[in-house]
């Protein structure tokens, strides 16, 4: 081919190995965007790109790994093919379909998805990787061939592990479990095996919450891992046949995900969140602070799958208490306030608000709401009082996330998970915060301080 660099030459380029394409050259600049598929043609019959991610060891963390280094160098070079010399153009780059096309084709972008639309709020984000025989002692971002390449290299890829979580991105609660997952995995799946791991979030509206099941599915990813009753049943809708571990998952037996918890059979297994006996240890606790305690409040979504069962065990504790029960659907956000006020008025002692996503995610405002109602409360996990909550007694989800990672590594190692039971919390944990009791006017017992895992003052 001549002038392969684009070198000043009048007159036109004839493209030896695709004789359909033809493409004008001034100077060294191309007249179209769209000639660069030419590039891109040729880029695959080198091979190119493949010989940069080879070379290319990425030791970036967070959101600075968010794009592959392949990728950002196949930008540099295709923008400047194009015309576009100043590294500030990557603004004006991005939109481009054809530059979508070349960095997503040649693996550039892990979430590059055509044709371009601007991500939704339940938007594919990345995690680090596991260390590859590339780069034993660092990170390694993969590529991800586009669909139709995919398919063809399906025996000789890594493993990929895609990870569909409720929790809004950035969240500090979703960033330590991850952690502890990847923590436990790293030394499971070790040895110098690629593994690709990529994130979506499906907090926010179904709507965006579908997307993201979709798009996890899309990716083809081996073993998928799950949290959240809600988001489970929409990624059982999308797919019946991934292997799929799901955490924090409140009755999967009575939601329908599984057959029985010893024997769940079809691709779902995993862990659940809920023990009916926490129904009685919420009680338990409230009435440490209010021994007088008779009538309590319980914030509740009844629309989740575990949320019927939850109410059960709260309703048959609450009868061997003593304890008469009022609840409100969490889901209704501008209820919960005038719904805790109106309940004050009518002599509610205490306020439970138990396990459910929605509670998790909308947690700040129900959390002053509770406060404004100026009575004892008591959550379903330690990260409602790191945000102000007075107490809280639940599994220790972070455990959970590590448990899980032994399940993800036996899936990816070929296990049948219909085979792995689904387990119930082992390890429990209760949090207080002091400065919460204070503004109540209350001080906290000893015997509470004295039990709690985590105080916050």
């Amino acid at each position: 081919m001549a002038n392969p660099t684009g070198d000043a030459g009048d007159g036109s380029l004839r493209l030896d190995f695709d004789r359909r394409l033809k493409l004008e050259f001034h100077g060294s600049r191309i007249t179209s965007d769209a000639g660069l598929l030419a590039y891109r043609e040729l880029d695959d019959a080198l091979g190119l790109s493949a010989m940069a991610a080879e070379a290319l060891a990425d030791l970036r963390m967070g959101r600075k790994g968010r794009h592959a280094l392949v990728g950002l160098l196949l930008q540099s070079v295709f923008g400047r093919l194009a015309g576009y010399e100043n590294v500030n153009d990557a603004e004006r780059l991005r939109p481009s379909e054809t530059i979508c096309a070349m960095l997503y084709f040649a693996g550039g972008y892990r979430e590059m998805r055509l044709p371009y639309r601007p991500p939704h709020d339940g938007t594919r984000t990345l995690i680090n990787r596991l260390p590859t025989r590339r780069t034993a002692a660092g990170l390694v971002v993969a590529a991800v061939a586009a669909p139709g390449i995919l398919r063809a290299q399906t025996s000789s890829r890594p493993k990929r592990l895609g990870i569909l979580l409720d929790i809004p991105a950035g969240d500090p609660v979703g960033v330590s479990r991850l952690k502890a997952f990847e923590d436990r995995l790293r030394a499971l799946w070790g040895g110098g095996r690629p593994l690709e791991i990529a994130l979506w979030h499906a907090a926010g509206s179904p709507d965006a919450a579908r997307a993201s099941a979709a798009d996890l599915v899309s990716w083809l990813p081996d073993v998928a891992l799950v949290s959240s009753s809600p988001v489970l049943a929409l990624w059982r809708r999308a797919t019946k046949t991934v292997p799929t571990i799901f955490v924090a998952v409140l009755d999967p037996v009575g939601g329908g995900f599984v057959e029985s918890m010893a024997r769940p059979g079809g691709n779902l297994t995993g862990f659940t969140n809920f023990d009916p006996q926490m129904a009685t240890k919420w009680l338990d606790l409230l009435r440490e602070i209010d021994p007088a305690l008779h009538r309590v409040l319980v914030l509740t979504d009844p629309g989740a799958s575990g949320g019927p069962s939850q109410m059960a065990a709260l309703t048959s504790a609450a009868a061997s208490h003593s304890v008469a029960l009022e609840h409100i659907d969490v889901r209704e956000a501008s209820a919960v306030g005038q719904g805790l006020a109106s309940a004050r008025a009518r002599g509610i002692q205490g306020v439970i608000v138990a396990s459910s996503a929605v509670a998790s995610a909308r947690r700040t405002d129900i959390i002053r709401s509770v406060a404004e109602g100026q009575v004892p409360s008591i959550y379903s996990g330690r990260h409602f009082v790191a945000d102000g909550g007075l107490m809280s007694y639940g599994p220790d989800l972070a455990e959970q996330y590590r448990e899980a990672a032994t399940y993800v590594d036996r899936a990816l190692r070929g296990d049948d998970i219909g085979r792995l039971p689904v387990q119930m919390p082992t390890r429990f944990e209760m949090a207080l915060n002091v400065r919460t009791f204070r503004a109540l006017g209350r001080q906290a017992p000893d015997l509470l301080l004295a039990r709690a895992d985590e105080i916050f003052e």
